[in-house]
């Protein structure tokens, strides 16, 4: 009787790892596994989605494995439509999203991204520890190795592939090597400052009246500790920085915002990512602009660097690394920066007035239109309400390519072909910084607008 009573407790309090343990890696070898490379900032819809989409729990639960080379992994049984049997999830975003696109056109392991965690037998592992945050999996464990060179079944992008820079991709935009499948969603961009921009921006917008002289308390620092004022949140022109990322550009130099003159550092991403890409699409019309009428700008590089303006690419390989440049003036700063530091980031990333920050950066409003604070001042804590509504137009549709020569019959091409379709549905997730494509409509999650697969097209 005691049991039965001890049953029904545990049924009630979910008490399921005393049911569904997790494997232990360094003893378990998968049957199947399955390795997604790419956008860093599909991240989050992957951790919302694959325990659940992919993995049968009811004799296991899903461990979270953190690996060496930035790679994470999924381990547990997968559902029998998707192969059944012990499998291995793999993400790995490193160098971003054409780097992910390299590996799937490629028919090789020649990428240094592809070296991920091996499939079963793990090393190096600590404890296993529970996981707080939701659905990433019932337990989470970082080992070191093994490691080996894998072949990637499918590529996530923050933009499609024919929008890179030219020559960036192994076969150009011959994707004859990966099959396509629909957009997973519209993801939104911003640009972020440290606190001594954010606060020169704050005196210059009051002083040309874009701000009332009311927001003159309002300082990144009052930012920390609550939601802030929204409405005097300070804005630059998308013009502005333009100028400052141009190469050549009018305005290679903090005289681009019109602030006070201080040395200024551009954490701009590294050219395999797809943040970089949105934002070469966005302020420079390229790669748009190459395609007849001569319109795109040329991207600034490290090489524009000079007095007083120093331009940080090569090293910013991770959203992560970009964040700490702008804080600090490096990718691998340990120091806040006394002079500006600006950059592009993903929405969906958690500024500083989210939790706190060690480093922290601040997002501003593009054009007078706030990516994380509502038009009447709210904040916004999913950062989309006015990416839903159209006014915040910095912004790409994403996809996900799945290499054709997984086979969609096999167990490993349909868990990346689920993968692929989950995680643009509204009722998979809940997203910061994304409107949604698919799914139940939902007019919280549910983009407005689309670009039509086409991210040089306007928004309709």
């Amino acid at each position: 009787m005691k049991v039965k009573f001890l049953a029904v407790a545990c049924a009630a309090l979910g008490c399921a790892s005393a049911f569904a343990a997790t494997y232990d890696p360094a003893t378990t070898t998968a049957t199947q596994t399955v390795y997604i490379a790419g956008a860093s900032a599909q991240k989050n819809a992957l951790l919302a989605t694959v325990p659940t989409t992919i993995f049968d729990t009811a004799a296991h639960g899903v461990l979270y494995i953190t690996g060496a080379n930035g790679a994470v992994g999924w381990l547990g049984d997968a559902k029998a439509a998707y192969g059944g049997g012990v499998t291995l999830v793999i993400y790995n975003s490193t160098n971003g999203s054409a780097a992910g696109l390299n590996q799937v056109i490629s028919n090789t392991t020649a990428e240094a991204e592809a070296v991920v965690m091996a499939s079963g037998n793990m090393t190096g592992c600590g404890a296993k520890s529970a996981v707080s945050a939701p659905n990433i999996a019932a337990e989470q464990i970082t080992c070191s190795g093994p490691n080996a060179a894998r072949e990637a079944d499918m590529a996530l992008s923050d933009v499609y592939a024919t929008e890179f820079a030219p020559n960036l991709l192994s076969s150009g935009t011959n994707l004859k090597a990966a099959s396509t499948s629909a957009s997973t969603g519209v993801e939104g961009f911003g640009v972020i400052v440290n606190s001594v921009l954010y606060n020169a921006l704050l005196t210059k917008n009051i002083a040309d009246g874009l701000l009332p002289t009311t927001c003159s308390t309002a300082t990144a620092a009052s930012l920390v500790v609550g939601t802030g004022n929204g409405a005097c949140q300070p804005s630059v022109r998308s013009a502005d920085y333009a100028s400052l990322v141009t190469s050549g550009g009018q305005f290679n130099s903090s005289d681009a915002f019109g602030v006070v003159a201080k040395d200024i550092t551009l954490c701009r991403r590294d050219d395999l990512s797809g943040t970089q890409a949105a934002s070469n699409l966005f302020f420079l019309n390229n790669v748009c602009g190459l395609q007849g009428f001569s319109g795109a700008l040329s991207v600034v590089t490290n090489a524009d660097s000079g007095p007083g303006y120093t331009v940080v690419d090569a090293d910013n390989v991770s959203t992560g690394k970009a964040e700490v440049c702008v804080w600090s003036g490096s990718a691998a700063g340990t120091t806040a920066n006394a002079n500006y530091g600006i950059g592009v980031v993903s929405t969906g990333e958690k500024d500083a007035v989210d939790a706190t920050n060690a480093k922290p950066f601040y997002f501003v409003k593009l054009d007078g239109v706030s990516p994380n604070y509502t038009a009447a001042g709210v904040y916004d804590p999913l950062h989309r309400a006015n990416l839903l509504n159209g006014s915040y137009k910095f912004a790409t549709e994403m996809a996900a390519y799945v290499k054709s020569a997984t086979s969609l019959t096999a167990g490993n091409g349909k868990v990346a072909r689920a993968i692929a379709d989950d995680i643009a549905k509204t009722n998979n997730s809940n997203l910061t910084g994304i409107a949604y494509l698919a799914g139940t409509v939902d007019a919280t999650k549910t983009a407005r607008y689309t670009k039509g697969g086409n991210n040089c097209s306007v928004w309709q």
